[in-house]
Parts: C-alpha cells; sequence; structure tokens
C-alpha cells in the first residue's frame, strides 16, 4: 500500500509535467493556427504572388519546432502509460515478495482478493483522483472566470447623465441635446476621448461631424448610445435612436431579417428603404431574392451590401434621432450619391440626423458642423461659418478607412475597464480568427458530412501513415506480447500460491523462494520495459501519421483553386488545420492507446478464463452476443447524438459571436431581450442533446453490468464443478479475471466510439489531401528567358467565371494594351474590375486569348505566369516572419538592395530604428506597422520584384495622403518603363491614364482616353465624374485636360524632333558641317503639368504625365483592338 500512496505524487507530478509539455506544444500550435488564418484570408494575394513555396517553408518550420514539443509530450505519455499500465503487477509483485520473505505461506484466498482490491484503489488512486483533481480546478478556474463576468459594472444611462425618455414623443418634439459631455475610455489616459462637447440636433436636421484618425467622432456615437460612460455633463435624449456602425453588422439570417430586426414587416415600408438604400438590382441578383442567408458575418456579401443592408436596418426601425458612422466610406461613388440623396436626404429628410464622414463632399449639405480634434470642438456651424473660420476642411475629411480607425479604438481600449473593452472590442472583432468550434456557414455550400461508421479506408489510409502497414502490424505485436506478459505475471502468482499451499496441505516440498521471487521479478519489470517501448513506439508512429497527413493537406489547400475558398468560411479550413490537426497530434494517439489496451485486456478476460474452464464458453457466446447487440445501438446512437450535439453547439457559438460583434447594434435598437431569447432557446436545444448523449452511457453501463454479473455468477457456480481439474490459484485468476470484464466491457466499447468519432477527423483532412488542384505550376511550355521584356498584354474575346457552374462575369473582353500604357479600369460595384484582375493571374481558367508579349499565359505552368507579373494590392498582406522575408519571400535579393528600396519608399529610417533591422519579426495582427507603412512595404516587394507588367488594385485607398504621394512617386519613378494596370475605385489615381476602360456587368462598356470619354456627356465616364461632385468634377476634368494636352504636345514635339534628326543626317551624308539648331521649346513634363497635389491639396499623390519613352507611338484616338 507505500507503493500505492507514492504513486499518487508521482501521478501527479508526472500529469503536472505533462502539462507543462502540452502548453509548450500548444503555444507553438497557436503561432501555426495564427500564421495558417494569415494564410488562408491573404490566399489570393499569395497565389498572385506566387508565394507558396515560401508560405509552406513557414507552415513546415513552424510544424517542426510543434513536433519537437509533441515528441517530448509523447515520451512523458509514454513512460505515464507504462507506469500506470503495469503498476498493478509492480503493486503486486512487492506485496507479495515483501509477505514472502518474511516467512508467509500465499494463499489464494488472500492473494487474490488483495489483487483485486489493488485493482479497485489503483484506478481510484492513479487515475480518478488525479482526474478529479485536475477537474477540481478546473471547475475552480471556470467559476473564477464566471464570477469576474458577473461582478463587471453594468451601463446605467441615467447614472452617467444620460436621460432617455421611455414613450416615445410626438415627431416635432424629438432632439438630442449635448450639454459639457466628457467621457473617457479609460481613467488611466491623460486626456478625455471627448472633451466638454456641446450641441443640439431637432426634427429634420443633419449634423455633420469630421475629423482627423483619433479625433473622437466615433466615441462621440458610442456616448449618445450610452456604450462610454459620461464623466462629466448631460445628455438628453428625446425620441427613438437607431444605429449604423462604421463596421457593418449583420446577424446569420436572410436578408428580410436581417433588414426588419425583430420588428413586424410591413410590405410598403419594406419597399421604400430597400430601393432608397439602392438593394434592388442586389436582391434581384441574389439566387433567393431577399430570404438569400447572408451567413456568419455577411460572408457572402460585399462590403458595400453589408453597409447598405446595416443602413436598411436603422431606416426600417422608424427611428426619431438617427446616428450614421461613415456609413458611406465602403460603397463607390454612385452608390454613395445615391444613398446621400435618397437616403440620407431624402428618407430622413424630416428625422434629425448625427452623420459621421470622412468625405468632404458629404458636409456641404449640413445644417451644422462640428469639426473635433484630440476629443475637443475646434469649430462648429454652418459649412461656410466652418470655412471662414479657418478650418480646413479637406484637410479634415481625410478619405480614410475603417481598418485605420478600428486600429485607434483599439489603442484607445486595450488600457480601459473590462466593460469597455468589451464594448468597444466589438467593433474590431471582425479581423479575428474564427473560433476554433466549428460552425455550419449558412450561406455557403455545406460542408460534406459524413453518415454512418467511418469508413474502412479511412483507418487503412491512417495506418498507411503510421509509417507503413508492416510498422503497425509491428505495433499491434507488441500489444499482444504486453497482454501476455501481463497474465503471466498473474498466472505466475497463481502457479507460485498453489505450490505454497500444496506445500502446507499435502506436505510437498516447499518451493525455491528465490526462483520464485527471481521469475516474477522478471516478468513484472520486462512487462514495464516492454509497455515502456510499445508506448514510445506507438506515439512516434502517430506523429508520424499526424506530419504526413498535415503535410499532404496542407499541400492539396495551397494548390486548391481560389473558389474552394469562396465556398468555404476561414473557420471550415482552419478547422483543419487546428481541432482535426490536434486530435491526430494528441487526443487520438491516446485514446487509441487506451482501446488497443482495453481491448487486448477483454480479449485475455476470454481467454484466461475460458482456457481454464472449458465450460465458460457456454456463456460466452450468449454474453458475447448480448453484448455486440447493445454495442451495435450504443454506438449508433453515441454517434448520432453527438452529431446533434455539434449541430445544436454550431447556433449557439455562432449566435454568441454575432451578439458580441454586434452588441452596440442590439443595444442601440433595443434588441437584447430578443437576442436573450435566442440564446436560451440555443442553449437549451444543445443542453437537451448533451443530456441524452451522457444518458445514453448510464444506459450502456447498466447494461454491462448485468452482463458482468450473469458472466461472473456462472464462472463461480460452475468452477466448484470442476474441483478436481481446478487449482484454488486457478480459481482466483479465474474469478479476478471474470470481475474485470463489466469495466473492461464499458471502457472498450467507450473508447471504441471516441476513436471512430476522432476517426472523423482523420477523414475530414483525408477530404481535403484529395482536393482538385488549379492548373499546374509547371509545364512543357516555358516564357523566353527575360520574358516579359516589353509588357504588351493583349486580350482576345476573353469570357470568365470564378467557378464552372456559375455564369460568366466577363463576357468577349478585346482590348490591346500597348507596352508602358498606363490603363486605368473603373466600374460601379460588381462591374468585373477585380475578375479582370483575377484572369490576368489566373485565378480561374478563362477562356479565349490572352497574351502578355506573344505568350499565350493559358499555356504557361501558373509559377512561370504569376512570378512574371507584380501586383500592389489594396490590403497589404504581411506574415508573422521578419522584414526580410516579407520583403523578399524568394530571398533572391541581398540586404543592401533591401535597404535601397526602403530608403525609396522613406521606410529606412523608421526600419534602422527597430532594434533588430531587418530581422525584426512581424506579427500580421500587430500595430508595430501601420496601414500605410504595410502598403509602403508591399511597394517595395513589388519593386524588388522586377517585371514590366504591374497590376496596383487601388493602392491608396486605404492609406492617408502623404503615404499617398509616397507611393505614387515611387510608381512613375520605378515602373515609368511598365505597363500599369490601374484597378481604381477612386477616380483622381487614372485621369492621367493613356486608356481607361469602363466595365458594366462584365462587358466593356467605354475604352478611350480619359479626356475624350468625358469629351461625350452620356458617357458612362461622364456620370461617373459627375458624380463625385461640382468640386471633384472640376478638378477631374482640370487632371484629364491637363494630362491629354501634355501627351499631345509630348508627341507633337517628338515628331519634330524626329523629322530634325532626320535632315541633320541627310545634311551629314552630303558632306554638310553645319549643325542642326533647335527652334522648338523642350518639353518639361515636371515644369508643365499640373501634379495631384495641385488639384486635390494634400488629398492625393503628384504624378508626372509623361511616362516612359515610347510616348510617340501612341496615338490618343486608338482604341487599341
Amino acid at each position: 500500500m507505500g507503493l500505492l500512496f507514492l504513486l499518487v505524487p508521482m501521478q501527479i507530478g508526472m500529469s503536472n509535467f505533462i502539462m507543462n509539455l502540452r502548453n509548450q506544444a500548444a503555444q507553438v500550435m497557436d503561432q501555426r493556427v495564427k500564421v495558417m488564418r494569415e494564410i488562408i484570408s491573404g490566399i489570393r494575394p499569395i497565389k498572385m504572388y506566387a508565394h507558396e513555396p515560401f508560405t509552406r517553408a513557414l507552415v513546415s518550420m513552424i510544424r517542426k519546432a510543434e513536433i519537437g514539443w509533441l515528441k517530448r509530450l509523447s515520451k512523458g505519455k509514454s513512460l505515464f502509460t507504462s507506469i500506470f499500465y503495469s503498476s498493478p503487477a509492480l503493486i503486486s509483485f512487492l506485496s507479495f515478495m515483501t509477505y514472502a520473505l518474511t516467512g508467509h505461506t500465499l494463499y489464494a484466498s488472500s492473494v487474490f482478493t488483495c489483487v483485486s482490491l489493488f485493482n479497485s484503489v489503483r484506478n481510484v488512486m492513479t487515475l480518478l483522483f488525479p482526474v478529479a483533481m485536475s477537474s477540481l480546478n478546473d471547475l475552480r478556474v471556470a467559476l473564477r472566470r464566471i464570477q469576474a463576468l458577473l461582478l463587471l459594472e453594468e451601463l446605467c444611462p441615467k447614472c452617467q447623465g444620460l436621460e432617455q425618455s421611455d414613450e416615445r414623443p410626438k415627431e416635432e418634439e424629438c432632439s438630442l441635446v449635448a450639454n459639457g459631455i466628457s467621457a473617457y475610455w479609460s481613467k488611466d489616459l491623460p486626456k478625455p476621448t471627448i472633451d466638454n462637447l456641446s450641441f443640439a440636433v431637432s426634427q429634420g436636421r443633419m449634423l455633420a461631424v469630421i475629423g482627423e484618425i483619433g479625433s473622437g467622432k466615433t466615441s462621440l456615437l458610442q456616448a449618445i448610445l450610452g456604450e462610454l460612460p459620461l464623466s462629466q455633463g448631460t445628455l438628453k435624449i428625446k425620441g427613438k435612436l437607431a444605429y449604423t456602425s462604421q463596421t457593418p453588422w449583420v446577424f446569420n439570417s436572410s436578408v428580410r431579417n436581417n433588414i426588419i430586426f425583430d420588428n413586424e414587416f410591413d410590405e410598403q415600408r419594406y419597399n421604400d428603404v430597400v430601393h432608397a438604400c439602392a438593394l434592388d438590382k442586389d436582391i434581384s441578383m441574389f439566387y433567393d431574392g431577399d430570404k438569400t442567408l447572408v451567413g456568419e458575418r455577411g460572408v457572402s456579401l460585399s462590403g458595400g451590401q453589408r453597409a447598405r443592408i446595416s443602413l436598411a436596418r436603422a431606416l426600417y426601425s422608424d427611428a426619431d434621432i438617427y446616428l450614421l458612422d461613415d456609413p458611406l466610406s465602403a460603397v463607390d461613388i454612385h452608390i454613395g450619391m445615391h444613398l446621400y440623396k435618397n437616403c440620407i436626404m431624402g428618407y430622413l429628410s424630416r428625422k434629425a440626423r448625427i452623420l459621421v464622414t470622412h468625405q468632404f463632399r458629404y458636409v456641404k449639405e449640413a445644417d451644422h458642423i462640428i469639426a473635433m480634434s484630440e476629443g475637443e470642438c475646434v469649430s462648429r456651424g454652418t459649412f461656410d461659418q466652418v470655412r471662414l473660420a479657418g478650418i480646413d476642411l479637406v484637410a479634415m475629411c481625410p478619405h480614410k478607412t475603417v481598418e485605420e480607425e478600428e486600429e485607434m479604438r483599439d489603442i484607445q481600449a486595450s488600457a480601459a475597464h473590462a466593460l469597455h473593452h468589451e464594448n468597444l472590442s466589438v467593433l474590431n472583432r471582425r479581423k479575428r480568427a474564427d473560433s476554433l468550434a466549428s460552425s455550419e456557414d449558412n450561406g455557403l455550400p455545406g460542408e460534406t458530412k459524413h453518415e454512418g461508421a467511418v469508413a474502412i479506408a479511412t483507418y487503412i489510409q491512417y495506418f498507411k501513415s503510421l509509417h507503413s502497414i508492416p510498422a503497425s502490424l509491428f505495433v499491434l505485436l507488441l500489444f499482444v506480447i504486453a497482454q501476455t506478459l501481463f497474465m503471466l505475471c498473474d498466472w505466475w502468482l497463481s502457479y507460485w500460491t498453489d505450490l505454497d499451499q500444496d506445500s502446507v496441505k499435502k506436505a510437498k516440498p516447499v518451493p525455491d523462494r528465490d526462483t520464485m521471487i527471481g521469475v516474477y521479478a522478471g516478468l513484472t519489470f520486462g512487462l514495464f520495459f516492454l509497455t515502456l517501448v510499445r508506448s514510445t513506439v506507438f506515439y512516434e508512429l502517430c506523429l508520424v501519421a499526424s506530419r504526413n497527413l498535415h503535410s499532404k493537406m496542407f499541400d492539396a489547400m495551397m494548390r486548391a483553386p481560389v473558389c474552394f475558398f469562396d465556398m468555404n468560411s476561414i473557420g471550415r479550413i482552419l478547422n483543419r488545420f487546428s481541432k482535426d490537426t490536434s486530435y491526430l497530434d494528441e487526443s487520438l494517439p491516446t485514446t487509441l492507446m487506451n482501446f488497443l489496451q482495453t481491448a487486448m485486456t477483454t480479449l485475455g478476460v476470454v481467454v484466461l478464463v475460458g482456457a481454464n474452464n472449458p465450460i465458460s464458453f457456454a456463456i460466452v457466446l450468449p454474453v458475447f452476443i448480448v453484448f455486440t447487440i447493445e454495442r451495435f445501438y450504443y454506438v449508433r446512437t453515441a454517434r448520432d447524438l453527438k452529431r446533434l450535439d455539434g449541430i445544436t453547439r454550431s447556433p449557439l457559438y455562432g449566435h454568441f459571436s454575432t451578439t458580441l460583434l454586434g452588441l452596440d447594434t442590439i443595444r442601440a435598437f433595443g434588441a437584447q431581450d430578443s437576442a436573450v431569447h435566442h440564446f436560451h432557446h440555443h442553449l437549451e436545444s444543445n443542453t437537451r442533446a448533451l443530456f441524452a448523449y451522457i444518458s445514453v452511457s448510464s444506459w450502456l453501463t447498466f447494461r454491462l453490468e448485468i452482463l458482468s454479473a450473469i458472466f461472473v455468477s456462472f464462472v463461480a457456480l460452475i468452477s466448484p464443478l470442476l474441483r478436481s481439474s481446478l487449482t484454488p490459484g486457478v480459481v482466483g485468476l479465474i474469478l479476478t479475471y471474470a470481475t474485470k470484464l463489466s469495466s473492461v466491457l464499458a471502457k472498450s466499447i467507450k473508447k471504441g466510439t471516441e476513436v471512430e468519432s476522432m476517426m472523423t477527423a482523420v477523414e475530414r483532412m483525408i477530404e481535403y489531401c484529395d482536393l482538385e488542384p488549379e492548373a499546374p505550376n509547371e509545364t512543357d511550355t516555358k516564357p523566353p528567358k527575360g520574358w516579359p521584356d516589353k509588357g504588351e498584354v493583349v486580350f482576345k474575346n476573353v469570357y470568365f467565371s470564378h467557378r464552372e457552374d456559375l455564369p460568366p462575369v466577363l463576357k468577349d473582353v478585346s482590348v490591346h494594351i500597348k507596352p508602358a500604357e498606363k490603363v486605368g479600369i473603373v466600374g460601379r460595384t460588381g462591374a468585373g474590375k477585380s475578375s479582370l484582375l483575377a484572369t490576368l493571374f489566373r485565378m480561374a481558367e478563362p477562356k479565349g486569348k490572352i497574351e502578355i508579349d506573344g505568350v499565350d499565359i493559358t499555356k504557361l505552368g501558373l509559377r512561370d505566369l504569376r512570378t512574371s507579373i507584380a501586383i500592389i494590392p489594396q490590403e497589404p498582406l504581411l506574415f508573422s516572419s521578419t522584414l526580410r522575408r516579407n520583403m523578399n519571400p524568394e530571398q533572391n535579393n541581398d540586404d543592401s538592395e533591401i535597404w535601397g528600396v526602403l530608403e525609396e519608399v522613406q521606410l529606412k529610417n523608421y526600419v534602422a530604428q527597430l532594434p533588430q533591422g531587418l530581422d525584426t519579426c512581424i506579427d500580421a495582427g500587430s500595430m508595430m506597422f501601420s496601414v500605410g507603412q504595410r502598403q509602403l512595404i508591399c511597394l517595395a516587394r513589388a519593386i524588388l520584384h522586377r517585371t514590366k507588367v504591374v497590376v496596383i488594385d487601388e493602392a491608396t485607398a486605404n492609406v492617408n495622403s502623404m503615404t499617398s504621394k509616397i507611393i505614387w512617386g515611387a510608381i512613375n519613378r520605378r515602373f515609368r518603363d511598365c505597363t500599369l494596370i490601374v484597378i481604381a475605385h477612386r477616380l483622381f489615381p487614372v485621369m492621367d491614364a493613356d486608356m481607361i476602360i469602363v466595365l458594366d456587368a462584365g462587358r466593356i462598356r467605354e475604352l478611350d482616353t480619359p479626356y475624350n470619354l468625358l469629351q461625350d456627356p452620356h458617357s458612362h465616364l461622364t456620370h461617373m465624374v459627375i458624380d463625385t461632385g461640382a468640386y471633384e468634377e472640376r478638378k477631374l476634368r482640370e487632371l484629364a485636360k491637363t494630362s491629354h494636352m501634355e501627351k499631345t504636345r509630348t508627341v507633337t514635339d517628338d515628331h519634330k524632333s524626329g523629322e530634325k534628326a532626320v535632315n541633320n543626317e541627310c545634311l551629314k551624308n552630303d558632306g554638310g558641317d553645319e549643325r542642326s539648331e533647335k527652334d522648338g521649346k523642350k518639353t518639361d513634363t515636371d515644369k508643365g503639368s499640373k501634379n495631384y497635389g495641385e488639384y486635390v491639396q494634400d488629398n492625393l499623390p503628384s504624378i508626372k504625365i509623361k511616362r516612359g519613352d515610347d510616348e510617340s507611338e501612341k496615338d490618343t484616338q486608338d482604341t487599341h483592338f
């Protein structure tokens, strides 16, 4: 018993040691999952950059470190398993050896009673007790977390100076009055987030709030909503509030339900709202109209559609006061002007409105303007009053992005009180990882679900992944040998007791105790070492299987076409690399080990009892039949109930996650009761399924206890009839093993069911291993060396669809882009701009012909094609790696080149000040680099790429004016001899282009120079320019005209220079010695043309109009078909 009690702290100590190793492995796994999340999120630019080898090396490096920790963990688990499995034999050996050496005789009745007790106490002390202590610790942690949540300060608007009437007033009485309000996100901040603000807004009037990044505009709306507690001042609200967040919030339901949002359906009001929010066309294009499911976080919608649905929800609520947090920044100019005129200034014209905006064009018609800076009001009044006060409205209205605003809010919230942090962080959670708990992605194609038992082929595939089938058979043989040794230990003890009893009762010679103890010791310690070897080999092979399947799955995923990622959410794909891989790394090996051990023990019980008492086989067959039937029912029922548990848990997690994301919106609309009601509904559904699953285990245990009792009773009653052939030791051995039957049967069934459940993870991983790949990376057709050397791009009758089963999104596109031309591609949302870019990189296989410098790109390998085109994406992509690897993934540039490019994009000084310079590790989610700096890093990456074709996907959409200048300045210097294809959502960057392509519904509607297109009052481009407003329209037209005049003059001067050169050559040939005189002025584009900065002050970059040496060959009237 001393050893038994010694095993308890030993097991606890080993459990803690294993837990520490598991935590270390979990940290590396978290890093791998984070990188996988970055890869899946940025799969499009990764494929466009052809960075698959880099991502594969990065993941392999992290996975190798993770496997290293898992190997240490497996060694600890092997030792733990060996001690636990062999502890009955060790305890029995030490106990009976001591008993024998003290001169006592071993009697079967005493020995096997002790063995049974040892087994029972050992299970409690070494298995159940440590598990209970661990569970108790987990319970304590969980209770503390729940307590911390319940003790959080609750929002109490009336206690914070916020006065809101419960009854809805008359329409003309609706108003919002703020009097000297101040508020902190955290009391630790040195200055209030909003400081001493006073304003009022009443029915039919609009208050515009403007300001630079971090000035406190969104915080002001949060204070009005009661999300940001007031530290001083009063806020009186008369009327019902409606709110649209800057990050649009939608929940997993139909488009209609997202709009009506817990209100009664009014068809006329609904149709008016849909029209005002420009959703008519979108809904008509949805596969199921307004009943189409939007999916988790609106994955099936574009950003603009989410923004308009969020705005429609506010309109449909028929509120009195509308808080609009920059609702127009996520839509294009045309849609934005429609929403402004028909929605904000039309449908809501009789309502009180507070509009936060970053766009200059929307503040002119406001009744009152508040200009904010660092939480304070620096100016207020009408548009003219604010302008006359010396406020630079253009500078106060930078077109900044949601991402930059979210970064600012994250900084403010990092030190805030937990409640305030929770309220604020929902605005940024859409960028975080999907929960590892899998969830159904409504709006996306359903995930493949395998019905019934796991296929035999899955087991075979897994055992092949262990290393080989012979290796698997060898491990199985080790299990058989270990069980045989275990039974030999007990058999030797039975043999020893019989000899001792015979020496007393029959006066036979006393057995040699040293021999008996020596053999017993050899068997016992042999069992321990064999178990240790068996466990070590088994866990090692399981890690080999996990490593092989993960590697194969990752390679298959990276070779999958982009449409695969469109049809599967990040969470669904990430689940394979997190939860499923974790099962293969840890849970499955442990559970499979336990199952094989219990299966061998069950087999050993039947063999030992049957061999010593053959009559017992008469009861074994009926018991086995009943056992098989009960197992069949249990496994089938438990499998379905487990599946039901997972199915009901997904909506619960999904609802909880969605509620957190939209908590401020739910509170603003007063929909808390509805959210709680839906939460209780999902919780009860999941609880019912979980209770049923647990009840099935009780059902099985009860029936197995009955079977065991019948079996033991039969053996006990039959044994006396065979007194002549059974010794007391053998009878004790039989009864000891027979009493084990109940527990080992129950454990073997449960572990077998767990193994089958976890094998679904193998099934899911194998499914991803067999993904259909995109076109090959390498083909027999190789491009010429140095290709492309000119940059000529030709589209001939190109049709393109993202999937074969979808209609084409590009139809009969034909265009000829000459070398070194700058081409702008414009069009409304969904016109096909991004699809045209996708055809160039063959994100899906187009129909028709696309040539670059005369080479048909559809015949090239994807890697040869994509490495020959540079791209500067709209959303900069950085990986969790060093800055050097991020800039130079292929590692084909030396540090001097990297530093030179960093100097060109004006990041050299900043990087040089970092402690590790180029070796600085970048966390993709950290704020070490701002959005603008990240874009500059991507620009530097494109410069290092050195290619003749460069695609720019609105590279300055997410940056401030200074960064925009740097980007366009570097582009004009380094890519002046390259063909530039600019995907434009805003028009200024393409007004100096050599050619504009206007796309609509996948077809080219217009193709000419910007100047020529603007001469036609009915052209699409003209309408787009008019929609920007009179101020920007004048600047755009001026820029297009200046660019056209400069290019025309350049062509003329180059033509004259060419003629003069010919005449001079003729004079030389005639022997003349006159020198030609220059009678024309040299074209100086730097002096003769205006740049972007002169047109939009600091809002856009400076660009030279003349580009390259091939301008003389361009005909501005040529449409290049």
